[in-house]
């Protein structure tokens, strides 16, 4: 049996094989159609006119399918749909969001006229064919497999749509250009742009720093005031400790030449006086000196700790449709 494609208007590929008696079966399918809406019991006269009005737009929705204009048969199985519940109107409805592009929707519709009530009309036939077109689709259906590292995830959506991965971090996409943006449990948010074709399968890893690197995360830096402030003071305590030892050991020389016998007159007690202040104030700046350089040493040694064995590096990287502060470690 001769094998064709069908390309959508968004270039996938249709993976349904066509054979050379497509027409016909289409055409017997409609028939299912208006005969399971003719032999479908009816409880008012509502509902009678309901039943006409479905078989009527299903119809159009069929003939608008057949003629390419797939939005417009989507939209009518839905109103058919709406007003008179038939499974063969789900499977319409799925062959149409399949040729839109829209697999991933496709397959849910699929499944609803799988799971449909055994006593709707033509639920038998539709079915079948909702089975075998489903196994077809979820075969060429891409995916998307979503890992982070370095954090717990709240969140992850396609196209701004949230989404639940599998056990592995699997989601399943429509063929064709994604954003996949995650959340994680502390409040911070990544995206990654991807393409994925039909039977394809595309794998994002987003860096997300711990708790260690929350600030990288956010575009900030550690602090080092506590340092720089102990260091100033440390620099200060020393420098006077310095000067007044200096300004000391002066006053003590002078001394020291004024007392050859180390016993100095009673007019130079000023002079003695003003030795040993400037002795302890120098020995209070050494001390001051030492505890700032010891305290700015040590805080500056913790922060460099705390923020990891390398600095998170910063590039402006492209993303589709422009760029996007990331964040790498």
């Amino acid at each position: 049996m001769r094998r064709l494609l069908v390309r959508s208007p968004t270039g996938a590929t249709d993976p349904r094989p066509l054979a050379p008696r497509a027409r016909v079966r289409r055409g017997a399918a409609l028939l299912v159609i208006a005969a399971s809406l003719a032999f479908a019991p009816v409880a008012s006269a509502d509902g009678a006119a309901d039943k006409a009005r479905a078989k009527a737009i299903a119809a159009s929705g069929v003939a608008d399918y057949e003629a390419g204009r797939y939005e417009q048969a989507l939209a009518r199985m839905r109103e058919a749909d709406a007003l008179f519940d038939a499974p063969h109107h789900d499977v319409y409805a799925a062959r149409a969001l399949k040729q839109l592009g829209r697999w991933v929707e496709a397959r849910e519709a699929y499944r609803a006229a799988i799971d449909a009530k055994e006593d709707r009309p033509g639920f038998e036939d539709a079915r079948a064919l909702a089975l075998e077109e489903l196994a077809q689709l979820e075969r060429a259906l891409p995916s998307v497999i979503v890992r982070t590292r370095g954090a717990t995830l709240a969140r992850v959506t396609v196209d701004g749509r949230a989404v639940t991965p599998n056990a592995e971090g699997r989601v399943s996409v429509d063929p064709g250009s994604h954003m996949i943006a995650v959340e994680t449990t502390d409040g911070r948010r990544d995206e990654q742009g991807v393409d994925v074709a039909a039977r394809g399968e595309a794998r994002v890893t987003f860096d997300l720093p711990s708790v260690g690197g929350a600030l990288e995360e956010k575009g900030e830096s550690p602090s080092y005031l506590v340092p720089i402030v102990a260091f100033g003071v440390g620099g200060a305590g020393l420098a006077v400790g310095l000067v007044t030892g200096v300004a000391s050991l002066a006053r003590v020389d002078d001394l020291a030449t004024a007392c050859p016998a180390q016993e100095c007159p009673p007019a130079l007690q000023g002079d003695i006086d003003s030795a040993n202040t400037l002795a302890n104030v120098s020995n209070v700046g050494f001390a001051i000196g030492a505890v700032g350089v010891a305290v700015g040493l040590v805080s500056w040694l913790v922060i460099d700790a705390e923020s990891g064995p390398s600095s998170a590096a910063r590039a402006l990287q492209p993303h589709p449709g422009g760029g996007a502060w990331r964040t790498t470690f």
